[in-house]
């Protein structure tokens, strides 16, 4: 279990991070260091060649789409027109799910790692309609409507300060962790085919809305484990325990362009489905800092090192009980930038109820999903 922890924290904060320079070292001090073979430590100081071709770079790119798509679904826009003005809270979260991975190099195998991407985002969002906002009248009232009317104007932004006062429930035993999320976004939509409404609004065609817009978001995320259980760890022959504590540091920040097509229709005024295509032109910056440090201790089971011509002198030479301590050090460093484009589809739903409204709006791209749920007051 501790294994997949430490596992998965390498996954979980990899996060935007696609195109990238990775580095990363291997240090071991000690007497137990000098029973690894010496190709075994020759491998150590070339992992990183296999851990950016076998795993970071996958990871990178699925937590690059996932943190894309939430940063798109950050708006609660919905079917993309506003009649007054609207206020509205929500959060989105996205996710992809990729087969784990095995990392080989020469004779190290690591444990599975997951390959995966999480990204959330809570929002406050608002919008209004520009017509009404210049004196016009509401949209769907304005007896003299102008191409004002057409235009609606979104904004939305949300800061966020964590730490383990107010995360602990979700962080397992040994874990701190504490940073920031924000993010903000503006859009501007126009509707090329205006809504029609049967008699009584019983049924009705949402029109077409062409939006571009612009959405930035950023964390800062800290986090410590200490082992509670050590864990195991093969260098060939050689098998020891490794405990110590894991510490991991990321700052990332994402910039999106967006632009969308969005419709739909109405049904007894309550229910309203759009549905919409979009793409996403990304840019941003992405550095990590993986550490993990502490004692290394080889086993007592002699028959598991018959292959280490430096053991098998030493146990030849006496008869003392091998046990044998050391401290082994792992630290992977990468920067990097996300995915440059995304192409994704929209669907969902607003109920209406007198003058609010509950969101739930879906994102696919490729294997990646993302979904918002909001609420918002409307005039």
């Amino acid at each position: 279990m501790t294994k997949k922890i430490i596992s998965f924290l390498f996954a979980f904060l990899i996060v935007f991070l696609s195109q990238n320079e990775v580095q990363a070292g291997v240090v071991c001090t000690g007497t137990a260091c000098q029973y690894i073979p010496q190709n075994i430590m020759n491998e150590l100081q070339t992992i990183d060649v296999s851990l950016q071709k076998q795993y970071t770079d996958k990871v990178m790119s699925s937590m690059s789409e996932a943190a894309v798509l939430t940063n798109l679904n950050s708006g609660m826009i919905g079917k993309g027109s506003v009649n007054r003005f609207e206020l509205g809270l929500g959060a989105g979260a996205a996710g992809v799910k990729n087969d784990d991975i095995i990392i080989k190099h020469g004779e190290t195998v690591l444990p599975k790692m997951p390959n995966m991407g999480v990204a959330l985002s809570p929002t406050l969002a608002a919008g209004v309609n520009l017509g009404w906002l210049l004196g016009g009248g509401a949209a769907d009232k304005a007896s003299k409507k102008n191409l004002l009317h057409r235009i609606s104007l979104y904004a939305h932004g949300f800061s966020y300060k964590f730490n383990n006062g107010n995360i602990d429930r979700y962080t397992p035993d040994g874990m701190s962790m504490y940073g920031s999320i924000s993010n903000a976004g503006v859009m501007a939509r126009f509707q090329l085919f205006q809504e029609k409404n049967t008699m009584l609004k019983l049924l009705g065609f949402n029109g077409l809305s062409l939006g571009l817009g612009y959405n930035y978001q950023r964390q800062a995320v800290h986090a410590n484990y200490q082992d509670k259980n050590v864990p195991t760890v093969n260098f060939g022959p050689v098998e020891g325990s490794w405990a110590g504590e894991t510490k991991l540091d990321l700052d990332s920040r994402v910039r999106s362009t967006v632009f969308d097509l969005r419709t739909g229709f109405r049904v007894l005024y309550a229910l309203t489905f759009l549905v919409g295509i979009g793409t996403s032109v990304n840019t941003g910056t992405s550095d990590l800092n993986v550490e993990r440090s502490g004692p290394f201790r080889l086993g007592t089971d002699l028959s598991l090192y018959s292959a280490s011509p430096e053991l098998a002198k030493y146990l030849n030479s006496t008869n003392t009980k091998f046990d044998q301590e050391g401290n082994l050090s792992l630290s992977l460093k990468g920067h990097g930038k996300p995915e440059y484009r995304v192409h994704y589809v929209i669907a969902g739903t607003e109920i209406n109820i007198a003058n609010f409204k509950i969101l739930l709006e879906g994102y696919m791209a490729e294997k990646s999903y993302a979904a918002n749920l909001g609420f918002k007051f409307a005039l």
